[in-house]
């Protein structure tokens, strides 16, 4: 069995909006706003690394802050999925709000649709004097590289930068947690399952107890019900982050069964993920997905020693390697 948690599906959306903008902190207990500059025009960077079995790039944007605001490529998008909440139905081809009202460069809120809205907090990293590979591709260093692709820039960057620091004056914002205000699911009616409701309601309660019994830790539990919208929902979810266990999601919906995602209105905080990939690895749970292990190991790294975004004194120290585009 493999268990992917809710906050890589979380972390993929928030980049997805960032990186279309314009071309070990302790969780959210210790949250503390940072003073960072959110005047007009301010700049701000996201690095992203991609990789296939064909090979791997670096790319580079940015996003620029107009009246503590953010306008994403997405506003005014179709949805092209169902989001559903308890009282409310969003069909396909009704539009994104998606953009972001930034408090402060620690406190985001993302205006999904109408009402729904997603609170993320970051905390301040200073990055002078620190090594610029390790904060970039946390954990690859230890890890080293796999069979998955030929690595060819980080490769690069290892050998040819692996020592290099960040300049005075540089830092990041490391995300600590995430919060919805109300839950919802996604899904897409494209492809129904094969399965009916109940066999999806049994293999999840299955699941369950299997892990109850075997990893106790990982506080895996089966939830399933029906809201007003006329959508029944099975979902495995995890008590220690608060949020679904990714894949295992179900909905019926118009009669048919669809594999959803449930974006839940529990607060999800780097720390709690860190403590469950760790207890998900002592438990052995990927000892037949070395793949899996890796992900998870990197995952802390990146939790932990990662950054979201970069100020402009640390992304021009980034611009000059040659092989981020």
């Amino acid at each position: 069995m493999t268990l992917k948690n809710k906050h890589l599906l979380l972390l993929s959306l928030i980049a997805l909006l960032l990186s279309a903008c314009g071309g070990g902190g302790d969780g959210a207990g210790s949250f503390k706003p940072a003073t960072e500059d959110t005047a007009n025009g301010t700049k701000y960077y996201r690095i992203q690394y991609y990789f296939d079995d064909k090979g791997d790039a670096f790319t580079a944007s940015h996003f620029e802050l107009q009246n503590r605001k953010i306008v994403t490529a997405d506003s005014r998008q179709p949805l092209n999925q169902y989001i559903v909440t308890q009282q409310a139905v969003y069909e396909p081809s009704q539009r994104y709000q998606a953009d972001i009202d930034v408090h402060s460069m620690s406190h985001w809120t993302l205006n999904l649709i109408a009402n729904l809205k997603t609170d993320w907090k970051f905390e301040q990293v200073a990055l002078s004097g620190k090594n610029v590979f390790d904060t970039v591709m946390p954990g690859y260093r230890d890890l080293r590289f796999d069979t998955q692709s030929p690595y060819a820039n980080a490769r690069i960057f290892l050998a040819s930068h692996g020592a290099e620091k960040f300049p005075q004056g540089s830092t990041c914002y490391r995300l600590i947690s995430t919060k919805n205000n109300q839950p919802y699911f996604s899904f897409q009616t494209d492809r129904a399952e094969s399965q009916t409701f109940a066999q999806v309601q049994a293999q999840n309660q299955s699941t369950a107890n299997f892990a109850q019994k075997n990893w106790p830790k990982l506080g895996l539990e089966h939830a399933t019900g029906q809201w007003a919208t006329h959508l029944d929902w099975s979902v495995l979810f995890s008590t220690a982050t608060g949020q679904e266990i990714s894949g295992l999601s179900k909905v019926q919906f118009n009669d048919q069964v669809y594999a959803a995602n449930l974006n839940s209105a529990n607060e999800w905080t780097a720390k709690n993920q860190i403590q469950f990939e760790k207890d998900s690895i002592a438990y052995d749970v990927y000892q037949d997905h070395p793949e899996q292990l890796r992900t998870s190991q990197l995952t802390i790294a990146s939790l932990e020693r990662g950054c979201f975004i970069y100020n402009k004194v640390a992304a021009d120290k980034l611009a000059t390697f040659n092989f981020i585009r």
